[in-house]
């Protein structure tokens, strides 16, 4: 599970390498966020590279866990999806 403050934006990857067969490589990615909800979790953009997908996310509601999913299509015609899960709230150490 990641924790992620509402106000930040931040990088989040997934690691193919292992899931991939040997001369395999991503042909396509995408990512989806459940639950879908007015000023929830938001995916800004995303790319890859041969091993690794990658998306920028901002916003979410405070306390609410959220399910980022990438699903990948390899160059072989494979198909796969990982989660992870993205629970927002406070990040900051607080001051006194």
């Amino acid at each position: 599970m990641k924790l992620k403050d509402a106000l930040a934006v931040l990088p989040v990857e997934i690691d193919w390498t292992d899931a991939l067969a040997e001369g395999d490589s991503i042909q396509t990615a995408s990512w989806a966020v459940a639950p879908a909800e007015d000023g929830g979790l938001v995916v800004d953009s995303h790319e890859k590279t041969d091993t690794v997908a990658t998306a920028v996310i901002s916003g979410g509601i405070e306390g609410v866990m959220y399910r980022l999913t990438n699903t990948v299509v390899t160059a072989l015609g494979y198909a796969d999806s990982r989660s992870i899960s993205v629970r927002i709230g406070a990040t900051r150490a607080e001051v006194s």
